[in-house]
C-alpha cells in the first residue's frame, strides 16, 4: 500500500483527458407514479425502513442536512458525474462536479 501512496503523490502535471458525454435527464421528485410504487411497495413488502417513506429526505438526513430542498437543488441545478451504475434498476451513483452542492 506505501507503494501505491508514494505513486500516486509521484504523479503532477496529470492533463490527460477522459472521453466522455453529457447526457441530459429529466427529474422528478415525488411524482404521481414514483408515489404509487412506493405506496405498493409499504403495503405489500415492506412498512417500515430508514428510507420510507421519502428516499430523498431520508439522502438528506443521512448527510446531515435539514431537509430535502438541498439534495433537489444539487440534482437540478448542478452537474453531475456518474461514477457507477447501481444493481438496483440502473441507478447512477453522481457527484456533483461544482464543489459548493458537496455536502462538507
Amino acid at each position: 500500500m506505501s507503494r501505491l501512496v508514494d505513486l500516486e503523490h509521484s504523479l503532477t502535471g496529470f492533463s490527460e483527458s477522459i472521453p466522455s458525454r453529457v447526457f441530459r435527464f429529466p427529474i422528478l421528485f415525488d411524482d404521481p407514479l414514483a408515489r404509487a410504487a412506493i405506496d405498493e411497495y409499504i403495503t405489500t413488502l415492506r412498512n417500515s425502513a430508514v428510507y420510507l417513506p421519502d428516499n430523498v429526505e431520508y439522502v438528506a438526513k443521512a448527510n446531515g442536512l435539514e431537509n430535502s430542498s438541498v439534495i433537489k437543488k444539487s440534482l437540478a441545478s448542478c452537474r453531475q458525474l456518474v461514477v457507477g451504475i447501481s444493481f438496483l434498476a440502473g441507478m447512477p451513483f453522481m457527484l456533483p462536479l461544482d464543489p459548493r452542492y458537496v455536502n462538507p
